[in-house]
């Protein structure tokens, strides 16, 4: 992980000719030099300008993009840096996503939310829709990457979701589940 003081976390833009699939976002620096390390290639990465920031007096962990697109993508994009929260940094005040600007996403609903339950974080999460500078920022390495690697740390996360939700799994508890996609066209909007 990298840590910087006084950077600007930026929301997620889109701009004519991006190749990124939710454009621009990220961290910059208090020079405004892009953090590398809060891209994901292809998908979130580069800095804009910008106006206006608000000021927020914390140390945070930046955990990237929050989308609720698709589940898979939550689980591999996502949770990726969440890693750091398993590391039990006191110091941490929150840990903040970003979103697609047309989302509107204000809070986790759903399995999502579930999941952060879960996971334990749920209560320190923020979700950042305008420029926002913080103190202090925390950007992990993602602990996945699309067709490059996995980590153990990424392991560790859902190992921890996993042993949570049987710790709490109540009284009824079925042998097999079976899932299929037959109505996928109706639940896909």
């Amino acid at each position: 992980y990298e840590v910087y003081r006084n950077a600007v976390v930026l929301p997620l833009r889109k701009f004519d000719g991006d190749k990124t699939y939710f454009g621009r976002g990220g961290v910059v620096d208090e020079s405004g030099n892009y953090a590398k390390i809060s891209a994901v290639e292809g998908r979130a990465e580069g800095a804009y300008d910008y106006d206006r920031c608000v000021y927020m007096d914390k140390k945070v962990v930046y955990c990237g993009y929050l989308t609720n697109a698709a589940w898979g993508d939550f689980l591999t994009e996502s949770v990726a840096r969440c890693w750091y929260f398993l590391q039990n940094d006191q110091t941490i005040q929150a840990y903040v996503f970003v979103t697609e600007s047309v989302s509107g996403v204000s809070a986790p609903e759903g399995n999502i939310r579930e999941f952060f339950r879960l996971l334990g974080m749920e209560d320190k999460l923020e979700i950042l829709h305008e420029p926002t500078k913080c103190r202090e920022v925390v950007i992990p390495q993602m602990a996945y990457s699309i067709r490059h690697y996995y980590s153990v740390q990424y392991r560790k996360i859902f190992a921890t979701v996993i042993e949570q939700a049987m710790q709490y799994r109540g009284e009824t508890y079925h042998q097999k589940v079976f899932l299929s996609r037959g109505n996928w066209t109706q639940n896909s909007t």
